[in-house]
């Protein structure tokens, strides 16, 4: 035997043979709908408690994207607070660390560490427009550089002719 009921009216419960079919509409309108099926809505306002619903089954969760690592800026930011938080290129304040060759050569603060330490000779302070367009390969930094700077980026490259392909988008364009 199998009992049909509708959820959202006082219309009576039908019960119909085992094979029987079931009834389409109570006189209010409303759909029949079978125990188990009003089982599964009722879990699924919370009816059981947890607010789940039981009867679907479990998805799995999207694969977690990997995050950053740690950064630990506080030498580079000293360095844009000794420069005046001023850009480098246009002299705005309001500026923000770019890598001069990329995140990439940041190195752990110490053995088995998660956390990198960002050198202040690898960054330099622009303004985030400039900052953009040195990451789309449409600005020059090699006028704004200290010795320091490009001679770091010359040891991250592993050359000078790789730094400069970097630093310096303008001169690879030109030849």
């Amino acid at each position: 035997m199998n009992r049909y009921a509708t959820r959202d009216c006082d219309c009576p419960d039908v019960v119909i043979g085992t094979g029987g079919k079931r009834p389409e509409k109570c006189e209010c309108g409303n759909r029949y709908q079978s125990e188990a099926e009003l089982r599964t809505v009722w879990n699924r306002i919370g009816g059981n408690g947890t607010g789940k619903d039981e009867s679907t089954p479990r998805r799995r969760s999207k694969p977690k994207r990997r995050s950053e690592p740690r950064r630990d800026w506080t030498l580079a930011n000293a360095k844009r607070e000794e420069e005046g938080d001023l850009c480098r290129v246009t002299g705005e304040v309001g500026t923000e660390l770019a890598h001069i060759l990329g995140r990439k050569y940041d190195e752990p603060i110490s053995p088995g560490s998660k956390t990198l330490l960002v050198l202040p000779d690898r960054v330099v302070p622009l303004v985030p427009r400039i900052h953009t367009a040195y990451d789309l390969k449409e600005f020059d930094l090699l006028p704004y550089l200290t010795a320091a700077e490009q001679a770091q980026a010359v040891l991250d490259a592993g050359s000078m002719g790789l730094a400069l392909k970097r630093i310096s988008p303008m001169l690879e364009m030109a030849a």
